[in-house]
């Protein structure tokens, strides 16, 4: 999951250097969902790199309507989470 993340995280990186929000969007939605699997296995694990991920995806207006509603979702679920840790 960790590799997984790490090439998440480099596919938003290249995206937004080659102008392409849509993938940027993506990108962020997927390497946050390897933290939260991540965090299913080990309730260790911080969610607050996922919640600035999904954020920072949520706020590219170019994403898709199908990306928003997942990325919606998936912080809704970290938004959960990092509720009940406090």
């Amino acid at each position: 999951l960790v590799a997984a993340l790490q090439y998440y995280l480099e596919y938003a990186r290249q995206a937004e250097g080659l102008g392409s929000p849509v993938r940027v969007a993506w990108g962020k939605n997927n390497a946050a969902y390897m933290i939260i699997k991540m965090h299913r296995l080990d309730p260790t694990v911080d969610l607050a790199p996922a919640r600035k991920l999904l954020e920072e995806g949520l706020a590219v207006a170019e994403a898709t309507e199908d990306c928003k509603r997942i990325m919606a979702m998936n912080l809704e679920y970290v938004k959960g989470c990092l509720r009940s840790q406090n």
